[in-house]
């Protein structure tokens, strides 16, 4: 029926319409048709602008969907694709049009799709969304992996749709994958370096040690995750500590050496590399550390300076006894040059053979300086040191008793020869009318006496106060 039939019949039916005339003239009439064609003009403009609207918005949509960065697609519950947008048919290597009416199942990997039928019976027997992450197959036979989120659907007609939302997370996958093989390797890097790492936090507790800081301290790892740094040290650390941890506080790095406590309760030395943790927001979050043990190279340093000490002091002891040796063998060359009795000269001579022998044996006991710094303290036998150490005096006419028992031992360092000897000396030297030196041992409460007596003039009361002073 042509639409002015239409109209001039649905007129006739409408009674709104003539009672709305009746009673006016044809100008009147006429005056409300011409408004009412205006206003039906208005409505029609305005139906034309809300059908634009429609159409842009569609169109906006349609951009939207088929542009969007991940792949949309609608299935059937047999999961026949019925709907998909382009990023989704790209992602599969395809045409849109030849995706519709196809299984979504056949894109999927052979291994995953147990996986696959497990999900998409979930997003039938729920009302929830549910995601999960799937291997796939585009056309040219490129594998990439894929996060799915999908969810159930019931239509105006009673229909059942999934509607799955995809993205390609292929490069996030290789990412993830290069950042735990990363971490796989710094953790390896960590655990076989030789040097302990050492991290706590800002409240100074162990969150993270390596398998040599447990190693050096005598800990094992998780003994020492949970504890306090300052568990680790004495009281004169603590301080220490204290104040090194303010300086990290302070966006300070630095370099220094410490001493920790280990396990078993003795004491190590450690060199460490100290770096703060700081925040982007540049608040203090820790520390971490690189430890060294330098025990064994600080104990050879301490040792290598005791050694120095010692070879001084012997150095000096055996250059004054050699020298007061030379000047006695002078002063008997004089005496012989002087004398023309041939009993004194040959008294003077053999004087001098018995000064010279002396100079030898303290010659000969230099060998021993190479044995300083590599043979430390130990046990010795007091008996043989002293009587080793009358070789090297010319006592004359005085005895020396030696009155020390033969199985005594004493933790000293071998340079005590020397104490021995440099004892004899002083007694011979300095004694006057000595006659006997006498070497005896005597123990009180816990502790043992060695001592060394003579019956010659002794000391000064005023010589006593220096006796002990260097060079006297």
């Amino acid at each position: 029926m042509p639409l002015r039939d239409e109209a001039e019949e649905k007129l006739i039916q409408s009674t709104e319409v003539s009672l709305a005339l009746t009673g006016k003239t044809p100008g009147e009439i006429i005056h409300e048709l011409q408004v009412h064609q205006i206003e039906l003009e208005i409505q029609n403009e305005e139906l034309k602008k809300a059908h634009q609207d429609l159409e842009d918005s569609r169109d906006r949509y349609i951009d939207l969907y088929d542009f969007a960065p991940v792949g949309y697609f609608s299935l059937t519950k047999e999961t026949i694709i019925s709907e998909v947008n382009l990023t989704g048919a790209n992602m599969l290597g395809m045409v849109r049009y030849k995706l519709l009416n196809t299984r979504f199942r056949t894109y999927i990997s052979l291994g995953n799709q147990p996986l696959w039928d497990s999900f998409i019976f979930t997003i039938l027997n729920h009302n929830e969304q549910q995601t999960g992450e799937f291997e796939l197959i585009r056309k040219d036979g490129a594998g990439f992996s894929a996060r799915i989120e999908g969810i159930r659907v019931e239509k105006i007609d009673g229909s059942i749709q999934v509607r799955i939302a995809m993205s390609d997370v292929t490069q996030c996958k290789r990412v993830e994958k290069d950042l735990r093989e990363s971490e796989k390797r710094y953790r390896m890097l960590i655990e076989t370096l030789n040097e302990g790492v050492w991290v706590i936090d800002k409240d100074s507790i162990t969150t993270f040690v390596n398998p040599r800081m447990a190693e050096i301290l005598g800990y094992t790892a998780q003994e020492m995750i949970g504890k306090s740094l300052f568990s680790f040290m004495d009281e004169q650390g603590q301080r220490i500590c204290t104040q090194n941890l303010e300086r990290r506080r302070q966006g300070i790095k630095e370099h220094h050496d410490f001493e920790f406590l280990k396990q078993d309760g003795t004491m190590i030395y450690a060199s460490l590399e100290a770096t703060p943790i700081i925040d982007e927001d540049g608040v203090y979050r820790g520390a971490i550390a690189g430890v060294a043990d330098i025990t064994d190279r600080t104990y050879a340093e301490k040792a290598l300076h005791e050694s120095n000490q010692k070879l001084r002091l012997l150095t000096n002891l055996t250059r004054h006894d050699i020298l007061n040796q030379i000047c006695a063998v002078k002063l008997l060359q004089d005496m012989a040059l002087d004398t023309s009795d041939p009993v004194k000269l040959q008294e003077y001579l053999s004087r001098t053979l018995e000064t010279a022998n002396l100079i030898e044996a303290t010659i000969g006991f230099t060998r021993e300086y190479e044995n300083f710094g590599v043979v430390s303290s130990g046990w010795q036998r007091i008996f043989p040191i002293i009587e080793s150490a009358k070789t090297e005096i010319s006592p004359g006419s005085i005895t020396i008793h030696n009155q020390i028992p033969e199985s005594l031992e004493i933790y000293a360092d071998p340079i005590i020869r020397k104490v021995f000897t440099t004892l004899m000396e002083n007694a011979i030297r300095h004694g006057k009318n000595i006659q006997n030196i006498r070497f005896l041992s005597s123990e009180f409460e816990d502790t043992l006496l060695l001592i060394c007596e003579d019956d010659g003039i002794g000391i000064t009361d005023e010589e006593k106060d220096r006796i002990f002073d260097h060079g006297y």
